[in-house]
Order: C-alpha cells, then sequence, then structure tokens
C-alpha cells in the first residue's frame, strides 16, 4: 500500500505530498485520524487499535478520507484513491444534465407504495458530479448552474 501511495506521489509532479503517520495511543496524531474520519481497527487482545486508511486535504480546506482499506475491496483500491484525489482537486463538482426516460434516480413502486433504489450508475454519478435531471420538453438551450 504504502509504495503504491509513493508512487502516486512521485507521478505528481509535486502536486501531491504523502505523510505516512502512525498514530500512537492518546497522542494528537490519533485525534486527528478521527477527526478525518478513519476507523480504528482492533489489533491484539490488550485493546489495542491501529488505523489503516487514508485522509487527504487540499489547499481550500477540503477534506476526504478512505475511512479503512479493506481487504474485500482490493480490486477497487486504484479507484477509490483516485476518486480521493479528483474530489480534492476539484472541490466544486461539475454539472451534467441527465435525460432519462427508464428512472435512473429510483421510481415510485405503486405495489409497495415507496420510492425504488437508484440505479447503481446513477449513485456512481452523484458521487462525481452534480446531476440536474432533464425532462423530456427541455430545450437545448436549457442553462444550467451550480450553487
Amino acid at each position: 500500500m504504502r509504495e503504491f501511495l509513493e508512487e502516486i506521489a512521485a507521478r505528481a509532479g509535486g502536486k501531491i505530498r504523502l505523510h505516512v503517520v502512525d498514530p500512537q495511543p492518546f497522542s494528537d496524531d490519533e485525534d486527528r485520524a478521527a477527526e478525518f474520519g478513519l476507523q480504528a481497527l482492533p489489533a491484539g487482545n490488550a485493546g489495542e487499535s491501529l488505523y489503516f486508511g487514508l485522509a487527504g486535504t487540499n489547499s481550500t480546506d477540503g477534506r476526504s478520507s478512505i475511512p479503512s482499506f479493506q481487504a474485500d475491496r482490493e480490486e477497487v483500491l486504484e479507484y477509490d484513491v483516485a476518486k480521493l484525489i479528483q474530489e480534492l482537486g476539484t472541490p466544486k463538482k461539475p454539472v451534467i444534465g441527465l435525460l432519462s426516460s427508464i428512472g435512473l434516480q429510483g421510481q415510485f413502486n405503486p405495489q409497495t407504495g415507496q420510492m425504488g433504489e437508484p440505479w447503481p450508475i446513477y449513485t456512481q454519478l452523484q458521487q462525481l458530479f452534480n446531476l440536474r435531471n432533464l425532462t423530456s420538453d427541455s430545450t437545448t438551450s436549457t442553462k444550467m448552474s451550480t450553487y
């Protein structure tokens, strides 16, 4: 993991700085890790814990974190780190308009009387962009603004 992060920092041309911190119990570093939302994982029988996550900041006080690296997410580790970097590098999400008649954001289910879950692609897009749902009567000159 460390080698992977060091390689990213080395290839970033000085735009990414990596600081590896091993927070000791009851220290300022441990408090800071918790403040960033990193999860303390149990380590040993003596009540010890460790932090194995990633916290990032940018120059405009933006923060993002991966609370803990988990073995079952190993295949998407690069994606998670790249997403964190993208979030910090683009504090204001780009806006895109979405025109769909298939209810990607979830539709009302008359049988259950509840809204259905959004499609996974819609959820992923929401993480990267500010979505504006367009209707079929929208014109091509629709102006979108971010707020």
